[in-house]
């Protein structure tokens, strides 16, 4: 415990917050250990290690996301495209990792600012991951969303011709009509 305080109190005199260096770690047993001594995140350090949960992500690594976000980062925490980590475990058809965002309240409707303004569902329907398109659906997803061009996951879907995911997103009350 000592060689993990004196190495905070090193990092915090060189401008660097506990938690913060952390976040910028990846390292599981440091994270852990400085939550289990009675560490905390500042409201600050939870918005700035937000911007970690991206690369967690991507790296696959479920005990860091659970571990800081059950410590307080926000698991709607936009990257610089104000995309949410949902939208890249879609990305990633990471279906296990959708799950556990969704289970810890990430917004199944988030628009991020990329290419159109896509929802997770519509990265999802693009992806043609019929799974993590019902999951989605099945939390609370708009199927009728439009993105910046107007379109709608039905409309990506017909584009993919995928009739499993057209119909399904039928079923679910996606709308043939919209333009």
């Amino acid at each position: 415990m000592f060689s993990y305080n004196y190495r905070w109190a090193i990092l915090n005199r060189l401008g660097f917050s506990a938690p913060l260096e952390i976040c910028r770690e990846d390292t599981i047993k440091i994270t852990s250990d400085y939550f289990h001594s009675g560490g905390k995140l500042t409201k600050s350090d939870a918005q700035k290690c937000g911007y970690f949960l991206h690369t967690l992500v991507k790296k696959d690594n479920k005990d860091a996301l659970k571990l800081l976000i059950n410590h307080g980062v926000d698991v709607n925490a936009k990257d610089d495209d104000a995309g949410t980590p949902l939208h890249n475990a879609v990305w990633e058809q990471n279906k296990e990792i959708v799950e556990l965002l969704i289970n810890h309240g990430a917004d199944v409707n988030a628009k991020s600012k990329s290419e159109m303004n896509p929802t997770p569902l519509h990265n999802a329907v693009w992806e043609q991951n019929k799974e993590i398109v019902e999951l989605l659906i099945n939390h609370g997803a708009d199927v009728n969303a439009k993105n910046d061009d107007a379109g709608t996951p039905l409309h990506a879907a017909s584009m993919k011709d995928n009739k499993e995911i057209v119909e399904l997103l039928i079923n679910r009350g996606a709308d043939i009509n919209a333009k």
